[in-house]
């Protein structure tokens, strides 16, 4: 159920869930890798400074476009280790 919804709605989350820290809530998106999820870029936040949905709402696309970047920079190491290893150096 966690995992679809996070499929669905394009991110993760967590309000008030932790054991340790109630007053804590979290969103987060994946990082992928050919298809493959490599990591997370989550924001961390006092669970009194916002709701779930404002967080979405106001912090959701800057980490989405940042993920974009991460995976971007990625897919760039992933082809140039790949040239080097089969002796195609890129500059």
């Amino acid at each position: 159920a966690i995992l679809a919804r996070a499929r669905k709605e394009g991110y993760g989350q967590n309000y008030r869930g932790w054991d340790q820290e109630e007053k804590i809530a979290s969103i987060a998106v994946p990082l992928r890798s050919e298809q493959r999820v490599i990591g997370c870029l989550n924001l961390v936040y006092m669970a009194s400074a916002m709701t779930i949905e404002q967080a979405a709402e106001k912090h959701l696309p800057a980490l989405q476009r940042v993920a974009k970047q991460i995976e971007e920079g990625v897919e760039s190491q992933a082809i140039l280790v790949a040239g080097r290893r089969s002796g195609v150096h890129l500059r």
